[in-house]
């Protein structure tokens, strides 16, 4: 071994060896926990992240200044919450940084601000309207009970899932506008069963109904969807004639990442 192995000297650059999905790291407040590679992505300021089995892990500890984005230049001048349904499924995004994910190839996981998907129920034509079910559903805090009333826009909205305790509230509430007359009318949810209907033993008999709203204008529910679909429209214009990119395929990927979003937060 030469001397200047032994104490290499300073060097103007640094070259990192390939780092490649299976290989091994080792991650934890004592870095003696082996994890697997699975994929790569960039943060919100740009810098690589390494996705492993033990969750995602910064690849270097100080931020990269030369990597950064430089926001300003990036920023869209539109108003920055936009939506869209997509077949059974609404996206709720933040142009502003979908603008970024646009011009710099982040993850479009990262824009997303919630996501409902709903399914027609097969033969539940009521004289009331028919009935969609919640497939899943996942928002940043605060955002969820929009979302919910969006789905009520397709019909009566009833919940067949597992539900989270913070779901529950919002049903809570839907059942209890109904009670008072206020904006928001149920009936019997589809094969319901009565107090045998298992919805019903988990949660409580307000889980047995499928709610919508009665007046979406008068409720605003309306307005709002068609500013954040007008939002959407403007921001996939920008897309084609300032990033010059294609607008079905910047909404693809606002698609895939609202199901990468809520399959994250189930």
């Amino acid at each position: 071994m030469r001397l200047d192995e032994l104490h290499p000297k300073d060097k103007d650059s640094l070259e990192l060896d390939d780092i490649e999905v299976g290989d091994e790291v080792k991650v934890g407040r004592f870095l003696n926990s082996k994890a697997t590679v699975k994929g790569f992505k960039k943060d919100k300021h740009n810098q690589p992240i390494l996705k492993t089995t033990k969750g995602d892990r910064k690849l270097f500890k100080p931020r990269i200044s030369k990597l950064e984005i430089n926001e300003m230049a990036m920023k869209y001048p539109g108003q920055s919450l936009a939506g869209f349904w997509s077949s059974w499924q609404y996206c709720l995004y933040d142009t502003q940084k979908t603008a970024l994910a646009v011009e710099q190839d982040l993850e479009f996981e990262d824009v997303i601000i919630g996501g409902i998907s709903v399914a027609q129920v097969t033969n539940s034509t009521h004289r009331m309207g028919e009935e969609y079910k919640v497939g899943s559903v996942a928002a940043e805090k605060g955002y969820g009970p929009i979302l919910y009333y969006f789905g009520m826009t397709k019909g009566y909205l009833s919940s067949d899932l597992d539900v989270s305790t913070d779901a529950q509230k919002i049903w809570y509430v839907f059942a209890n506008l109904e009670r008072h007359g206020k904006s928001v009318i149920k009936k019997p949810s589809y094969g319901y069963k009565g107090i045998d209907d298992w919805k019903v033993r988990s949660y409580g008999k307000h889980f047995g109904y499928a709610y919508t709203i009665t007046d979406p204008l008068r409720f605003k529910i309306i307005s709002y969807m068609k500013q954040a679909k007008t939002n959407h429209q403007q921001f996939m214009k920008w897309t084609a004639e300032v990033a010059n990119r294609r607008p079905d395929e910047i909404e693809a990927l606002i698609v895939e990442g609202t199901q990468s979003y809520v399959n994250s937060k189930l």
